[in-house]
Order: structure tokens, then sequence, then C-alpha cells
């Protein structure tokens, strides 16, 4: 269970700025609200001036980000899946053995 943790936590935090990413691609004010308020963004905009910066923003590194966080998204999902199916796998195993060694116990007694 605790190895479900990590792809977990990566699934949450790549949807949360994937779908930040794509607000910001789509919609101009909220884009230009977070370059106005952000921290790390003030030496960009300080460098290039706010609509040079939206414009690098939206050609450059938002779709970098896109696919950054479609990447981490995949890959978690993908090690998500395969922790599942050998946890399922492994409680198939163990629950066969358990049947097997009470088989060959009830045929000892016989």
């Amino acid at each position: 269970m605790e190895h479900s943790i990590l792809p977990t936590a990566l699934i949450l935090v790549s949807s949360y700025f994937l779908i930040r990413n794509l607000i910001h691609l789509r919609n101009e004010d909220k884009l230009k609200a977070y370059l106005q308020n952000s921290p790390k963004a003030s030496l960009w905009v300080k460098k290039f001036g706010i609509e040079r910066t939206m414009q690098l923003s939206k050609r450059y590194f938002l779709p970098i980000g896109i696919l950054f966080s479609l990447g981490i998204l995949g890959t978690a999902i993908w090690n998500l899946c395969i922790l599942l199916n050998n946890q399922h796998f492994t409680i198939k195993l163990f629950a066969f053995s358990k049947c097997a060694f009470q088989v060959a116990t009830v045929n000892e007694h016989q």
C-alpha cells in the first residue's frame, strides 16, 4: 500500500499543474494576473515587460509545462497500474498457495 503513495501524489500534483497551465493558456486575464503577482515571474517581467512575457509564456513556457505535466501524469498512472496489478497477482498467489496448503494437509490426514 505504501508503494502507491508516490504515484498517487504525482497524479494529483501533475493534474493540478496541467489544469492550471491549460487555464492560463486559454485565459489571458488570469495569465496576466499571475505574471503580475508571481515572484517567480517578476524577473521575466522586469526583463521583457508584461506583454512580451505573456507572449513567451503562451508560446513556449505553458506548452512545455503542459507536456511535462502530461509526461509525469502518464508515468504515474502507468506505475500505479503496474503496482495494482502486481498487488492483485500477489493476493491471488497467496490465496492459491493457502488453498494448496489446505488440500495438502487434508490429503496427509487421509
